[in-house]
């Protein structure tokens, strides 16, 4: 009998202990929760946000439904770990994110040396609620040692692993509604991961982490591979002929030189508003007033693909195209890209952006600097006087702005970016009762329609004021929009607005069309009615302000010399002076008579557009501007 009371005693705490480790995962499970739910309210969010909870909890049972599968002293040995990991995670996302605005992501990681330092200002970052992080490894071990006293409950092995199997599958159904629903609102930001921390709001921090590595490591795995040495000679081929024919005698060179160069990129501006009017009043007056005034590209498309405002921001800047998947900003940041403000900076010009929104939105943090603007000038570091839909007005913006160059030393190169005619145009339509829709009211068109209006009117504001304080007579202008304003699910709205029953194919992408003028200071005004695109915005302006781009490597073409242009589309689809050529379709249609073209018309521009794709591709993927503008520096001496 006491040998068998005994036996008794011996096989009790093991059995004790397979109870402790299920109540102390419980434990660490609840702990880790609240963990997550402060990093969400360290990241903007005024409350507590179910979404984010709902994703959270279900990455998190996937997590510790694994501690249920191993023997007690490893399940808790390995709940230990987990604590110490999300612990580190939530914490460096939290100074990331009061640094930067942004959160961490493989990508970033990979470029440290360009996000800045954030360690000299690492105990100005911290909270007193910081603590709260750490708390839980004092209390913990005391709960450890109470828990394995009185845990006297047992469960057989077969229980606990279906427990843990229950337990994962209702994680991974959680995980999977939240990517659903947040796919469903974004199609597209899980490709681009253009607002890292909106991401992180609806998915929650582990999902977010997950599908960012996913995303790394698919993109990477699309990218192996060598380059082609025959292909690498006949694209240094390619730009020393081009540069060759663009050394002819040129119009309007240097007419700017030594002027200041303000490039303002219009948020979801399309060409259509301009010069039309409802119910008798001008959509865009002020845009209308600077056409008139100014060189005025009338056949002017955007080039952007899945990274919208961030690849109009590129192909303008740098003159390359964007990429067929995700976003330049996010997925190739750290790539040397020889752009306009570079370009400028050797020529002695200070250089500054500006945006009213997070500094983090679609990576600009990062690849501001790495493309040489010296200031960025955003939403943290700017005043927030008047708050307008993502952010900062654009009236509030533009003031802000003229103030900043007032004091910037010149000559200076300032990118200001407008913001509150981002879609929906939903925004606060207190600020637009002054414009009156009509029909169109509480329409996505008339909504639309007042949102543009406002920003033409906070424009306004901008240029009276720089030719008040005396700038505009000592500086170039640069005005176009970045992208489309009227989705293709809108089109019926917009053909009733035009006048006509519906629109074709080829009526569509004509309606693409973005306004983009160039203010000269002493020049005359004109018309220009040469076909371009985004990718010409660069070698346009180098060529007013008299700046030599022989070893600039740009795919675009300056539309005041040349002799054609010529609008490639990410998806292969192209447009001419004379034809629109639609890849979907893989038809050719001729402009003026809206009738099909045969192959032959137009096959060797189709070839052209599908190079110059292919060539703007294989730099950015193997990071070869600065190795092509070497090659074209040797060439001019």
């Amino acid at each position: 009998m006491k040998q068998e009371m005994n036996n008794t005693h011996t096989s009790i705490p093991g059995k004790r202990l397979s109870a402790a480790a299920v109540h102390i995962t419980t434990i660490y499970t609840f702990v880790l929760l609240l963990k997550l739910v402060y990093f969400d309210s360290q990241i903007g969010n005024n409350g507590l946000e179910m979404p984010y909870v709902f994703a959270t909890l279900g990455s998190l049972l996937i997590l510790t439904s694994i501690s249920l599968l191993l023997r007690p002293k490893a399940a808790i040995g390995y709940m230990k770990i987990l604590n110490i990991l999300l612990t580190f995670m939530v914490f460096s996302n939290v100074m990331f994110y009061r640094y930067f605005k942004d959160l961490l992501s493989i990508p970033l990681l990979t470029q440290l040396g360009s996000v800045g330092d954030v360690g000299n200002s690492l105990f100005e970052l911290l909270h007193y609620s910081d603590l709260l992080l750490a708390a839980d490894f004092i209390l913990l071990p005391i709960l450890h040692k109470a828990i394995k006293r009185k845990a006297i409950h047992e469960e057989s092995t077969r229980s606990i692993r279906w427990m843990a199997v229950s337990i994962c599958a209702i994680g991974i159904i959680m995980g999977l509604s939240s990517f659903s629903l947040l796919i469903k609102s974004q199609p597209t930001i899980l490709q681009t991961f253009y607002d890292r921390v909106y991401v992180a709001q609806n998915i929650g921090l582990l999902n977010y982490h997950t599908a960012d590595i996913y995303a790394f490591v698919q993109q990477s795995l699309e990218e192996n591979g060598a380059l082609d040495f025959q292909k690498k000679q006949e694209m240094l081929e390619f730009f020393k002929t081009k540069k060759q024919m663009d050394d002819s005698d040129r119009q309007m060179f240097g007419v700017g030189k030594g002027k200041n160069l303000i490039v303002i990129q219009l948020e979801a501006f399309q060409q259509f508003v301009m010069n039309k009017s409802v119910n008798g009043k001008e959509i865009t007056p002020h845009l209308n007033k600077l056409a008139d005034s100014g060189i005025y590209f009338n056949n002017y498309y955007y080039e952007t693909a899945g990274g919208g405002t961030s690849d109009a921001e590129f192909a303008a800047n740098v003159s390359m195209f964007p990429m067929k998947v995700g976003a330049v900003y996010i997925r190739k940041p750290g790539n040397y890209y020889y752009s306009l403000p570079i370009k400028l900076k050797e020529a002695g010009y200070s250089t500054i952006a500006m945006h009213g929104y997070k500094p983090g939105f679609w990576n600009r943090s990062v690849v501001y600097k790495n493309i040489g603007f010296d200031e960025f000038y955003s939403k943290s570091n700017l005043e927030e006087n008047e708050l307008l839909g993502m952010g900062i007005s654009d009236k509030d913006f533009f003031g802000q702005a003229a103030e900043k160059l007032k004091a910037q030393k010149q000559p200076f190169h300032a990118f200001l970016i407008t913001l509150s005619s981002h879609f929906p145009y939903d925004n606060d339509k207190s600020k637009y009762s002054s414009f009156d829709v009509g029909e169109y009211k509480d329409t996505l068109l008339g909504n639309y329609m007042e949102a543009v209006h406002y920003t033409d009117e906070a424009l306004g504001h901008f240029i009276e004021e720089l030719q008040r304080s005396g700038m505009l007579d000592d500086t170039v202008l640069v005005i176009y929009g970045d992208h489309h304003g009227i989705p293709k699910d809108n089109e019926e709205e917009l053909a009733g607005f035009l006048g006509v029953e519906s629109l074709s194919s080829m009526e569509w992408q004509l309606l693409q069309k973005v306004p983009m003028i160039i203010k000269v200071p002493g020049a005359d005004s004109r018309i220009e009615n040469i076909v371009g695109g985004s990718v010409d915005l660069m070698p346009t302006v180098l060529n007013i302000l008299g700046i030599d781009a022989s070893n600039q490597p740009s795919l675009g073409r300056d539309l005041l010399n040349s002799q054609e242009g010529l609008v490639t589309l990410r998806n292969g689809s192209f447009v001419t002076q004379d034809m629109v050529y639609s890849s979907n379709e893989n038809i050719g249609y001729d402009i003026e008579t809206g009738e099909e073209l045969p192959i032959v018309q137009y096959n060797d521009k189709k070839r052209e557009a599908e190079r110059l794709l292919d060539y703007s591709d294989t730099m950015i993927r193997f990071d070869l501007v600065d190795e092509i503008k070497d090659y074209l520096e040797k060439e001019r001496r």
